[in-house]
């Protein structure tokens, strides 16, 4: 116990030498390098871990800084509630980035003001607190001056990211345990077996989305999309050298054309994957064609047996007629992937299963 408090009082006493020392530095009254060989002087071990801890803590701060500035530029300049993040070998990339349309500055001035008159309403009735009222106005104006301003981002993402490497410093110094909260994708809990009906079940939903056209409202098709956007971040883990397959031309709503692409692309590379699976190889042979609004063919005796572009009404439902009064949910009107996943048998519930029906005597 004596020497792991030891430790800590060295440890904070090591850091508190180098910053007041680099407060001399600071006010010119001596050199950077003076102040590393005084350090270096009164001990040379603890100098060495004490420079090694500053340079990882810069480093932490450096990058937590990059990022976040460049993820504001992003958000700044693309609308990103479509788009899908992907992270591989530390560096993230996006799919299905779409330019902003900003309006002119008359209009966003007009938009801002009609917004807080509403939320003012809302606190008088009884609707919002005068908290939540507040802390949604000073969101809204964060985000305008994020999203208008250059050097509000870089301050915004200087202040921030000094918050989120805050932690990640103390640890280096050995001031606070260090703890990890792990965030786990409930699609990569998915057996191999599992994990083509999540795949088929999604790309169902975006067919269905495609022909509930605007009798889905944009906010449920966006919590559909939301889901979809996570499984293909399990798919990605999966299959990391998957691209994007070409857009389909009969999808024609701009929120699914880049994600159907992407998710047939996860879709095809698993049928490859799993070739003894005859109905995922056939289903993959009739989108590839169906998803360019061509009917698939086979031959059949004689003749010719055609199948029009998603036909089947109880898993695509029929094309809706144009009207904007929405009438379908995410909740109600969709499968749910991860579910139509659990809901295969994994092979090790298979085998305990037959080998008791294996154990049952029959009189």
């Amino acid at each position: 116990m004596n020497d792991k408090i030891n430790a800590s009082i060295d440890q904070q006493s090591s850091f508190a030498d180098f910053l007041y020392m680099m407060g001399d530095v600071a006010a010119g009254k001596i050199p950077f390098d003076e102040a590393v060989k005084e350090l270096n002087t009164r001990d040379r071990e603890r100098a060495k871990r004490l420079i090694e801890v500053t340079k990882q803590a810069y480093e932490t701060l450096k990058k937590s800084i990059t990022e976040r500035k460049r993820e504001l530029d992003i958000n700044a300049k693309y609308d990103m509630s479509h788009s899908l993040r992907i992270n591989e070998d530390g560096k993230t990339s996006y799919i299905g980035l779409k330019p902003k349309n900003k309006e002119p500055w008359y209009k966003r001035i007009t938009h801002n003001a009609g917004r807080s008159i509403k939320r003012f309403g809302e606190l008088l009735t009884g609707e919002k607190t005068f908290r939540q009222v507040s802390n949604e106005e000073i969101n809204d104006i964060t985000e305008n001056l994020s999203n208008n301003s250059n050097i509000f981002r870089g301050v915004r993402a200087t202040v921030e990211g000094i918050n989120n490497a805050g932690k990640t410093i103390k640890q280096l110094r050995g001031l606070s345990p260090e703890t990890t909260r792990k965030i786990t994708n409930p699609y990569d809990n998915l057996k191999d077996e599992q994990f083509p009906a999540a795949l088929h079940a999604a790309y169902y939903n975006i067919v269905r989305m495609e022909h509930f056209g605007k009798t889905m409202p944009d906010a449920e098709k966006d919590k559909a999309i939301s889901e979809i956007n996570l499984l293909m971040e399990s798919a990605q883990k999966r299959y990391p050298d998957t691209k994007a397959a070409n857009a389909g031309t009969y999808f024609t709503d701009p929120k699914l054309q880049n994600i159907e692409a992407q998710l047939f692309a996860y879709m095809k590379e698993n049928s490859i994957q799993t070739p003894d699976d005859n109905i995922i190889k056939e289903d993959i042979q009739r989108y590839e064609v169906w998803r360019h609004g061509k009917n698939f063919s086979r031959p059949l005796g004689n003749g010719t047996y055609e199948e029009e572009p998603f036909h089947n009404r109880e898993l695509f439902i029929s094309r809706q007629p144009d009207t904007d009064k929405p009438i379908y949910t995410a909740k109600d009107h969709l499968f749910n992937p991860l579910q139509k996943g659990k809901n295969v048998m994994t092979n090790e519930k298979l085998a305990t299963e037959k080998a008791n029906v294996e154990r049952l005597k029959m009189r």
